[in-house]
């Protein structure tokens, strides 16, 4: 089951050097002997992972991306599923994170050697973006020991812009002030002279409690999704 020329980068994301690409091909064959012991066929499942940092203005095209790769793998049987995280890393650039699950290492090697994954790696190269010379991608067989990694892209010191950070604080800000505001108003109609007996200590709890938990389970989303249309956040 050992791939052959071209086919040894295995999970590589494109534009590497040719002696980044030796040297992955050289990881990749141990990792395939490797495998050839644990289970050619059936055995644990495998985890494929798929990081990419993506500027902004390329956030739509990428999601397009991941969205068709992971519709093309449910052609190939072994696949179990797939998801997508997101961690915006600085105003100007997204981390995704692409997961495809599948049943064995086989299936995930018949998908890697696929000729349907080199025109969707292709399609990617187009967008032109960046990489580092740590590569993207990374595997994982069983219970969550990685067989084989080519590393994680660049994120420099991984912390976002100071302008991401105080537009990101304006947006918790006021809505920190207007739930307090919204329950400092409703809770006592609620509570009627309940309310107005209780030790401020313990209203002071209830109003933070309520208005914590209505940022985070309702009112966010909806505003961070507000300011990415209006172009406060990217």
């Amino acid at each position: 089951m050992e791939p052959e020329g071209s086919d040894l980068d295995t999970w590589r994301m494109p534009a590497q050097s040719a002696q980044q690409l030796g040297e992955a091909q050289e990881e990749t064959r141990a990792c395939v002997a490797d495998a050839e012991e644990v289970s050619p066929r059936g055995g644990p499942p495998v985890t494929v992972t798929i990081r990419q940092v993506v500027p902004a203005a390329k956030r739509d095209d990428f999601e397009v991306w991941q969205r068709g790769i992971i519709e093309a793998n449910r052609n190939y049987k072994g696949f179990t599923s797939g998801a997508v995280l997101k961690e915006t890393i600085s105003d100007s650039a997204v981390l995704f994170i692409v997961i495809l699950s599948y049943t064995d290492y086989a299936s995930a090697y018949e998908w890697n050697v696929s000729e349907d994954r080199k025109a969707w790696i292709a399609k990617l190269a187009s967008f032109d973006l960046p990489t580092s010379d740590k590569g993207a991608a990374s595997m994982v067989v069983g219970g969550g020991v990685p067989m084989f990694s080519i590393g994680l892209p660049d994120m420099g010191s991984g912390l976002p812009s100071v302008g991401f950070r105080l537009r990101m604080w304006l947006l918790i800000w006021l809505q920190v002030y207007s739930m307090v505001e919204f329950y400092e108003w409703l809770l006592p109609i609620v509570f009627g002279t309940m309310w107005t007996e209780r030790p401020l200590s313990l209203k002071f709890f209830l109003s933070t409690f309520c208005t914590t938990v209505t940022i985070e389970f309702v009112t966010h989303r909806p505003v961070c999704f507000v300011a990415r249309k209006i172009g406060l956040l990217p």
